[in-house]
This record gives structure tokens, C-alpha cells and sequence, in this order.
């Protein structure tokens, strides 16, 4: 058993937490079960595993059960913390711009003037993270659509980025707006969407269109289980009826769900390894069925059919997901 850290009791803690806890951004995203708290280490806690039994060396992650908590049940766990981290996800969270001590004075003060929901300062102190409307990045996710895959988008010098399916640590250190708030982010964050890369252009990927569901180990049934499965209950109305955002949020939704029948004992007994191929065909397959057909379907993105390059995006933002949280 790990020996926990003494948590510091920050100066008017309440006071602190319950401006925090007000602000409309934190608001929208309190009662979503993705929060936890950083170790001495720096690492989200697995908080299953610090309730129960004091751990604090294990990761929270979407993937393992229990392991997060909305952020009043941490305040009842956790009181007096000096920060609660939550996990962004694309679908249901605000965009997080994380501008780092090592950003110059020129460009800080230019981020600064984003018209920010939320802004406090990183736990340097020399630091600020700023939240913007999920949704922010639609027009640079259209036009760079190498973006959706990613987790974050860094600037080559590291001064700042973007989270996107991230963990962004709160320190509840908030700021005042700087007079005005009308700086651009499409002309601001442009150089960071426009050097994502697409994901990996293996022949594996490439040959996804060509694989024919019936040769896939149990494929059938796991569209099946999926078309049995949890509804999506959110509607394009849910974008701003943004067609692009609202299928790439049904997207993840049928991945997600996908990966996890991969994994149950029924499928699991078949000891086949599903390739990137197989999970881009199948989840192709899941997604048109449910979507309306879109002239932009019939078109294509580095040599792949539409859908097919977006179940390839979703599938490698996943993925780099998961590896973040091992």
C-alpha cells in the first residue's frame, strides 16, 4: 500500500471549490463520472482503488469500472484537495487550450484573449488553461481532418496545445478576462490542426473496404450485439446540427461499444486477433447502417471511402486513449 500524500488545505477552500463548482463550463461537466485527482506523481487515481483500499499508485482510465467519480462524490471523498482532473472526450466536454510557462509573452497575452469559459492558472502559476465551447474546432476538425484522431495537438515547441480526449488538471486558480475577449482560434490553433498527421496509411488499413464482413471470426454477430445494444441517444440538434460532428460522436459511440463485445468471453473464445483492418470494416459497417447517406460519403480522404478514413480516425483516437491510460 502506497503512503498517501498530505493534501495540502488551500486558504478559503470552500470558498475556492464553490466558485469553481458555480462556473457554468465546470458546471456542464460535474455530474459526468470522469474525475479523479492526481497522485505525488502526477497520475489520475484509480478512485476505486483509493477508496477502498488507499492505493494511490494506480491509473484511472475510462476502461477500468469505477475508477473515476463526478466531482461532487470527490469533494465528499476528497476534501480540501488542491486539484481535480477530469477527462475530456470530444462528444460532451469543452475544448481545453493549455498554454505552457515556456509560451512567450507575445503569444500568451493573444491566447489569453480567447473568448474562454472558464481560465485559471497551471499549478506553476505560470501557466493558464482556458475552456472553449465543445465544438470550438468544428470548421478546423472539417478542414484538417487529421485532427479527430488526436487525443491533443502540441506546437512544435511545446508552448502550447489543445486538449482534446485528454486529462486536464484543474487547479481552481481562477483568472479574470483580460479586455476584450475577440481573439480568433481558427486563425490562432490553424498551425496545430494543420500538421496532424492521418492515421497510420498501413496496406492493413487500406484493404479495410475489401474485407468481407462473413470472413471476419464472429463478425455478424458482433454487429448483431451492437444493433441489440444502447441506443444513441443523441441527436444532430446535440451539435448545432453539425452532420460532421454528430456521425463522428455516433462513431465513437459504436467503437466503443465494438471494442468491448471484442472483449467478452463469447467472442474472446474464438482466439482470433482482430486486426486494424477487421475493426475499421466492422465498424464501417456498424456506422452506415445507422447514418443517413450524405453526398459527402461518396467521397474520399487518403485513398479511403469517407466513413472508412473516420472509422480509422475514431478507432486511433481510441487507441491512443487507452494507451494513455495504462
Amino acid at each position: 500500500m502506497s503512503e498517501f500524500p498530505a493534501w495540502a488545505e488551500l486558504p478559503e477552500w470552500t470558498r475556492i471549490f464553490e466558485a469553481f463548482r458555480s462556473n457554468p463550463a465546470i458546471d456542464a461537466i460535474a455530474s459526468i463520472p470522469r474525475w479523479s485527482i492526481s497522485n505525488q506523481h502526477k497520475v489520475p487515481m484509480n478512485m476505486h482503488r483509493y477508496e477502498f483500499e488507499f492505493e494511490t499508485d494506480r491509473g484511472a482510465s475510462p476502461y477500468i469500472p469505477d475508477s473515476m467519480r463526478t466531482l461532487d462524490e470527490m469533494r465528499i471523498l476528497i476534501p480540501n484537495a488542491k486539484n481535480y482532473c477530469f477527462l475530456l472526450d470530444p462528444e460532451d466536454s469543452p475544448l481545453c487550450v493549455d498554454i505552457e510557462p515556456t509560451c512567450s509573452d507575445l503569444l500568451k497575452a493573444s491566447l489569453s484573449k480567447l473568448p474562454a469559459l472558464y481560465r485559471e492558472t497551471s499549478r506553476s502559476g505560470n501557466g493558464i488553461h482556458l475552456l472553449l465551447p465543445n465544438g470550438t474546432d468544428a470548421n478546423l476538425i472539417d478542414e484538417f481532418p487529421n485532427a479527430a484522431s488526436k487525443t491533443k495537438l502540441q506546437a512544435s515547441d511545446r508552448s502550447h496545445e489543445i486538449l482534446r480526449a485528454h486529462w486536464v488538471t484543474f487547479t481552481m486558480n481562477q483568472i479574470a478576462a483580460p479586455t476584450p475577449t475577440d481573439a480568433d482560434f481558427n486563425v490562432l490553433l490553424k498551425p496545430l490542426y494543420s500538421q496532424a498527421t492521418p492515421p497510420k496509411a498501413s496496406v492493413d488499413i487500406l484493404c479495410a473496404e475489401d474485407i468481407d464482413i462473413s470472413d471476419i471470426p464472429d463478425g455478424d454477430t458482433i454487429l448483431r450485439i451492437l444493433d441489440d445494444g444502447s441506443p444513441y441517444r443523441k441527436s444532430p440538434g446535440d451539435f448545432s446540427n453539425d452532420m460532421s460532428r454528430y456521425e463522428r460522436g455516433l462513431m465513437c459511440f459504436i467503437a466503443k461499444q465494438m471494442l468491448d463485445i471484442m472483449a467478452i468471453d463469447r467472442i474472446q473464445r474464438n482466439g482470433h486477433e482482430y486486426t486494424e483492418a477487421e475493426r475499421i470494416a466492422l465498424l464501417h459497417r456498424a456506422a452506415t447502417s445507422r447514418l443517413d447517406h450524405r453526398e459527402k460519403h461518396e467521397t474520399s480522404r487518403h485513398g479511403m471511402p469517407y466513413l472508412a478514413y473516420e472509422s480509422a480516425s475514431v478507432l486511433a483516437m481510441i487507441e491512443a486513449e487507452r494507451k494513455e491510460a495504462r
